[in-house]
């Protein structure tokens, strides 16, 4: 056992660290504290179309909502047969925050599966959106109710989060394409919201809403790292 009176002293100084690490780590090497050599990645193939979409692997790792916590919430996510992703959105009113949604794969929470990867060369995120069910009815006598949706990304161009506006009636279809210019991925999803909320129910809704990838277009590169030869 070591007493602190047994510590030697060196210019009127314990050497308590000296100790101490000895003691830590009981005669295991000593830890570096130079700086370790940065990661480097291969190169990313971008594809032809300049284009960047979501197969269905990628949609299925969107898992984190937007920050303000009285907003409309994802509380079901299926794939399909055909080919994309259902996701069932609940928004609890149609109030300014309750009315809308942003779900993403993101740097801020959740696993982040698609955050930090480099997309530099592409030019535009794409997705396509069928608007299949409100409050489980595919069709209903008032056709008003419409929802806003599009592909969201970010950041872009000095912005933190950009995204091209689509408008869907029910059973309606359609393709967001958001330009953006970015070199690694901070979030990526999709935002959605009531287009006329006093057309929508003051007690909220329950919406299905169909993502699909695009066609001709690549997904999010994986990161591969560069092995050390």
């Amino acid at each position: 056992m070591v007493f602190w009176k047994d510590l030697p002293v060196k210019n009127g100084i314990l050497c308590i660290g000296i100790c101490v690490a000895a003691i830590i780590l009981g005669g295991c090497e000593a830890i570096s504290t130079e700086d370790s050599e940065p990661l480097h990645y291969e190169p990313i193939v971008v594809h032809p179309s300049k284009t960047l979409t979501l197969p269905v692997d990628q949609l299925l790792s969107l898992d984190w909502h937007s920050p303000h916590r009285r907003g409309g919430r994802v509380e079901a996510v299926r794939p399909i047969a055909e080919g994309g992703v259902e996701f069932d959105i609940y928004f609890p009113s149609n109030n300014p925050g309750d009315n809308e949604v942003t779900f993403v794969s993101s740097g801020e929470g959740g696993l982040g599966a698609l955050a930090g990867n480099n997309i530099e060369g592409y030019e535009r995120f794409v997705l396509k959106y069928t608007l299949i069910s409100i409050n489980g009815k595919a069709s209903i006598p008032d056709m008003s109710r419409k929802l806003t949706v599009g592909s969201l990304i970010g950041p872009s161009a000095g912005k933190l989060k950009v995204w091209q506006p689509l408008t869907l009636s029910l059973s309606g279809s359609g393709i967001s394409s958001t330009s953006m210019r970015t070199k690694k991925i901070y979030q990526i999803g999709f935002h959605a919201r009531m287009t006329n909320p006093l057309e929508w129910d003051a007690t909220g809704a329950k919406v299905t809403l169909r993502i699909e990838p695009a066609e001709n277009a690549g997904p999010v590169p994986a990161r591969v790292l560069v092995e050390k030869r």
